[in-house]
């Protein structure tokens, strides 16, 4: 199964050093250009991914047609809106983890995915040991917020609450 990825799941996966469990979930990982240049400029301007590096099984694909249905109201990025186009052209799933965008797809009829949700399947196939570390690594290195009530549940899933 194909995945598009949106720049913060990918990014903040490569961060913590899990990225290879997409290689384990999905047969390919697709981004628009726009990804992969949001992505490489985070890493070139932003202290926090100094040390990250675009993943080379990640392919760059651009959709046919970048225009989405009512995006203007959905205050979107550039990545995002290619994200989703490239996602919805192909039915595929998308990682992403923007609440507007989730929203998005959501409404687009597409499958969000976020770190979150990977993290709890990668636990749950053993694929993991814990995941309070990583989660506690996701807020403090990136800046990831995430509810209270979100992580206990993810937690909770996993049997580390």
């Amino acid at each position: 199964m194909t995945v598009v990825s949106d720049t913060s799941v990918l990014l903040n996966l490569c961060l913590i050093g899990q990225q290879e469990i997409l290689r384990v979930f999905f047969k390919q990982v697709w981004a628009p250009a726009e990804v992969k240049l949001e992505f490489e400029n985070l890493v070139r301007t932003d202290l926090r991914f100094k040390s990250v590096a675009w993943p080379q099984w990640a392919e760059v694909h651009q959709p046919k047609n970048p225009k989405l249905p009512s995006m203007e109201n959905w205050h979107l990025g550039l990545g995002e809106i290619h994200a989703l186009a490239l996602a919805l052209e192909h039915g595929s799933t998308i990682l992403i983890d923007e609440k507007l965008g989730r929203r998005a797809a959501r409404q687009l009829g597409l499958q969000p995915l976020g770190v979150m949700g990977l993290l709890v399947e990668a636990k749950t196939r053993k694929l993991l040991p814990e995941l309070r570390p990583l989660f506690a690594r996701l807020k403090q290195e990136a800046g990831f917020w995430v509810s209270e009530a979100v992580e206990l549940r993810a937690l909770q899933e996993v049997g580390e609450a």
